[in-house]
């Protein structure tokens, strides 16, 4: 039996479902964290592999559903 407990499908659907406000609040994050990547990324001299816009991108993916859990 297949487990579809971890589906592609289904991450994909809540990432469609976020609404307007999400992605405001999302959008001001990530474009705050933008700088705060360009530091870290030119310390580390993009030793990690991650680029500034990625690097930006997974700190405001981190933080704006926490702020919504609450």
């Amino acid at each position: 039996m297949t487990d579809h407990t971890a589906s592609y499908s289904h991450a994909r659907q809540d990432r469609q479902a976020r609404g307007v406000e999400f992605w405001f609040y999302f959008a001001l994050i990530f474009v705050a964290a933008l700088p705060f990547a360009v530091f870290a990324w030119a310390r580390v001299l993009g030793r990690d592999g991650k680029g500034i816009v990625r690097r930006a991108w997974a700190e405001a993916d981190a933080i704006v559903p926490t702020i919504f859990s609450a």
